[in-house]
């Protein structure tokens, strides 16, 4: 098999769902990695074999790797790539490439082949992780050459970064200078030939190339954070107002959605949708019309089938990287029943039970949160009608039945609208 087959079927197993897939999706785009593209050329190397206690050793093939992430950022560092991609270059070089490329790994000869790995934007313009990247001359060179292509700056650069200059950049730009700046910031290390009272940054070689002294790096710090103040309050306003622009969409979705399946949409419920967004995400609230729910034969299931459905309608319409948070439910009217007709009516009729002296009290609560969407009802009972030395003949199941027919009277049905349990969420 020559380098352009190898080349082939090593981008059509790359390519795979499976392997893009690997660093989990984005909302708006998809996939994280939008594709893979092989790179096979003839070199002449000398270079170190780290699985000889680094001995030079002469390498005659660069198998590289090219990564094309779903997003088109000027910079991000390997920090940022692991951070905000959980990606690290080389896991990926030495476990997850090899093992995916097992098929066709017999045709190419390893003991003289680098596998390189490096990471693009999605137009290929920019490139990622540039720090641990080896520059490899195609003719022969004595080492691997190390270029880094990073964004610089210097002490003067960074005092002119003033809060009006940074609230007229752009988000993108402010993650650009922010990224560049901590990776300026990490270069700097205690000078303890100085006791420490100031850093240096030092050259390839170790020698000592700038300064900075405490002030003056707790100002680039400072500098740092206002940066990532900024750019946090400009994503927020920026994600209020598209949440905020989804709301009518959503709204005339829900009322198309009203006529065509009305059955989802009980007259019981009222779905609140809030006018204004968290970061963003479209709040709804749920409001049910307890006396409406009882006498109409609502139940728990109708509500949890109306949440999938409008959660359903912004999945598939809406189709907005913002999302949707259904808050916990309301009980309209749920305080004005247990007074007026549960403390008046029921419960003293449980009271009038054989073995309703033996009640000590009944749990009549609401569950609020969208997995639990019901009404708890409980008997609890008094201790001394359980001990086995009592001498009432009291059956505890007879009377939970009678409770359960009681309160099917006033539409209470147990399982449908109500659950006959005291343990809490």
């Amino acid at each position: 098999m020559d380098n352009n087959e190898i080349k082939k079927y090593s981008e059509l197993l790359l390519n795979k769902p499976g392997v893009l897939s690997i660093l989990g999706t984005d909302n708006s785009n998809g996939n994280l990695i939008d594709r893979f593209e092989v790179d096979i050329k003839d070199i002449d190397v000398l270079g170190y074999d780290f699985g000889a206690n680094f001995r030079n050793k002469k390498y005659k093939v660069l198998f590289q790797i090219n990564m094309y992430l779903n997003t088109d950022k000027e910079f991000i560092d390997c920090d940022g790539l692991w951070h905000k991609y959980n990606l690290d270059t080389s896991w990926w070089e030495h476990h997850i490439i090899p093992n995916k490329l097992s098929p066709i790994i017999n045709f190419i000869d390893t003991d003289e082949t680098i596998l390189t790995l490096r990471v693009f934007s999605k137009d290929g313009n920019h490139q990622y992780c540039l720090e641990n990247v080896e520059e490899i001359n195609e003719g022969i060179t004595d080492t691997f050459k190390f270029e880094s292509r990073k964004p610089t700056f210097s002490h003067q650069d960074i005092t002119g970064l003033t809060e009006d200059v940074m609230k007229d950049m752009s988000i993108e730009e402010l993650e650009t200078v922010s990224e560049a700046l901590m990776y300026y910031v990490r270069q700097f290390s205690y000078d303890w030939d100085d006791n420490g009272n100031r850093y240096v940054r030092y050259d390839e070689d170790r020698n000592p190339v700038e300064y900075l002294s405490r002030d003056e790096h707790r100002t680039i710090q400072e500098i740092r954070n206002n940066l990532y103040n900024i750019k946090n309050n400009k994503e927020k306003e920026l994600s209020e107002k598209e949440g905020n622009e989804l709301i009518p969409i959503f709204l005339k979705f829900l009322e198309m959605d009203k006529k065509i399946n009305p059955k989802n949409y009980p007259e019981w419920l009222e779905l609140n949708v809030n006018e204004t967004t968290n970061w963003g995400e479209l709040m709804v609230s749920p409001i049910i019309d307890v006396d409406k729910w009882l006498s109409q034969g609502g139940s728990s299931r109708e509500i949890r089938e109306t949440k999938y459905r409008i959660e359903h309608i912004w999945n598939q319409y809406v189709k907005s990287k913002r999302k949707l948070s259904v808050q916990q439910v309301y009980w309209s009217g749920l305080d004005s029943y247990i007074k007026k007709v549960f403390r008046k009516e029921i419960r003293p009729k449980f009271k009038e039970l054989p073995g309703g002296d033996c009640l000590h009290s009944v749990i009549f609560r609401a569950r609020n949160s969208w997995n639990n969407v019901d009404i708890q009802i409980y008997p609890r009972i008094k201790s001394d009608c359980r001990d086995w030395y009592s001498p009432r003949k009291f059956s505890e199941y007879q009377l939970q039945e009678q409770i359960r027919d009681i309160l099917k009277e006033y539409g209470w049905v147990h399982g449908k609208n109500y659950t006959f349990s005291g343990d809490r969420d």
